[in-house]
């Protein structure tokens, strides 16, 4: 019986002290325009690249907090323009041919082409620049609303306290 009494109060004291870990925050599923969010530099070599990985997610989830359905670079992939395999030699010189008009596109002009292919009316890419010191971490955001024809350029440090200035100005211009 006493082992019986000392497995409910552990239990119970382990539920209690791990309540206090669970983080919890509401807001409204997202209604708003579809956004495709691409990141345009790869940093697989640097030394920051899971911490850019992780201000991109808090990006997106702050995108989805403000009623913006996000979709990520991944679903769309380069490979999504692949050419059939040619059946002889004059489909191969025109699939080499087509293949490269395609490989000089700028990578502004692919993503925007996928998003209106895909009928997604804004795109969000993120670029982080590099710090001017050590500790610094610098972000430029370029907005760009397709059905507008219209792009907007945020830039700034990354803080704790200011992670999101460019909602406050979006905020601001709506209003």
């Amino acid at each position: 019986m006493k082992s019986n009494c000392r497995l409910f109060v552990l239990f119970f004291v382990s539920c209690i002290s791990c309540g206090g870990a669970v983080g919890y925050l509401k807001y409204p599923v997202p209604f708003g325009s579809q956004l495709l969010l691409v990141p345009t530099a790869s940093h697989i070599f640097s030394d920051e690249y899971s911490l850019e990985k992780d201000i991109l997610s808090l990006i997106g989830e702050e995108f989805e907090r403000n009623g913006y359905q996000v979709i990520p670079k991944a679903e769309y992939s380069f490979a999504l323009h692949e050419f059939p395999v040619p059946k002889d030699h004059l489909e191969r010189l025109e699939v080499e041919l087509g293949q490269t008009s395609l490989s000089y596109e700028p990578k502004l002009k692919h993503w925007i082409r996928i998003a209106k292919e895909k009928g997604i009316p804004e795109l969000v890419l993120v670029r982080f620049l590099k710090p001017e010191t050590k500790n610094e971490i610098l972000i430029r955001l370029l907005w760009i609303h397709i059905t507008e024809n219209e792009m907007e350029r945020f830039d700034w440090k990354w803080e704790n306290s200011n992670r999101f200035p460019f909602l406050n100005s979006k905020q601001e211009a709506n209003q």
